[in-house]
Parts: structure tokens; C-alpha cells; sequence
């Protein structure tokens, strides 16, 4: 949860508003401790809460923040 949670700290100092989120991996299985998920969903639920999709672009969707 602190990686999560830095990241989160910065998007909102930075008041950033565009995320390009990639799906490109979805479905990969990594042969090491990264395929298991740390069940830490911060970021996940920062991004729905305070972003909305505005376009999907093949393995790329676009955020723009909610005001």
C-alpha cells in the first residue's frame, strides 16, 4: 500500500489530469512473485473514484480527472 499510496499523493499534488492506462499485460502470467496480486487496490479505486474513461484506443484508455 505505500507505493499505492505515494503514486496516489502525487497525482493529486500534481493535480494531474489525464491518465493513459495500459491493459497490454492483462492475462500475461509472469513466472515470479509479480503474477500474484499483493490485494492492495488504493490506486485502483483512486482512479475510479476520481477519473472517468474518455476514450479506449486498443490496450490504451485515456482518463481525464472528474471536477
Amino acid at each position: 500500500a505505500p507505493v499505492q499510496n505515494a503514486i496516489v499523493g502525487d497525482l493529486e499534488r500534481a493535480r494531474t489530469r489525464v491518465v493513459l492506462v495500459s491493459r497490454a499485460h492483462e492475462g500475461v502470467r509472469e513466472p515470479n512473485l509479480s503474477a500474484v496480486s499483493s490485494g492492495v487496490f488504493v490506486l485502483d479505486r483512486y482512479l475510479e473514484a476520481r477519473f472517468r474513461v474518455v476514450g479506449v484506443f486498443g490496450n490504451y484508455s485515456v482518463l481525464e480527472r472528474r471536477y
